[in-house]
């Protein structure tokens, strides 16, 4: 348990020590945004500048899966990109809760036996959540040992 705790404090300490370095290169002019990454809800992330780039990696086991990002800030949507390691038909949507507290959402993008293996979604300037909005990507029919490659791009308002 002691090497365990130890593990977790320099992780953080090097976490922190890559965000002052971010930092000082900011600061020195040496970049222009200063940037850090991490992990939330099991993605992990890159942040620079406004921008936030999310990216998960799902391997499929042949029931429906659904995978959630939380998005606490106010976000503009840009991109949602999916890259599959194969070409079977699968079944997926794109959803945004506005208030994940409510069952309402907005459909961004619906697929039936789709055999493609990448879709890019642009959003842009209209699509605009308030902090606490929920993104859901569901598969309803894949085939198990299949991967998805998600990566996600919102900009802070």
């Amino acid at each position: 348990m002691a090497e365990t705790l130890c593990q977790q404090e320099l992780s953080t300490l090097q976490k922190m020590a890559a965000s002052l370095e971010n930092i000082y290169l900011y600061l020195t002019g040496q970049t222009s945004t200063p940037s850090f990454q991490g992990n939330q809800d099991g993605w992990t992330y890159t942040h620079v500048g406004k921008s936030w780039f999310f990216n998960k990696v799902i391997t499929y086991d042949g029931n429906a899966n659904t995978q959630d990002l939380n998005i606490p800030r106010s976000f503009q949507l840009n991109r949602i990109e999916q890259i599959w390691n194969d070409a079977t038909a699968k079944d997926f949507s794109i959803r945004v809760f506005s208030d994940p507290a409510n069952i309402a959402y907005i459909e961004l993008d619906t697929q039936t036996a789709n055999i493609a293996t990448s879709r890019l979604v642009q959003a842009g300037i209209e699509y605009k959540f308030p902090g606490g909005s929920r993104l859901r990507i569901y598969s309803g029919a894949n085939i198990a040992g299949k991967t998805d490659t998600i990566k996600i791009q919102v900009d802070e308002l």
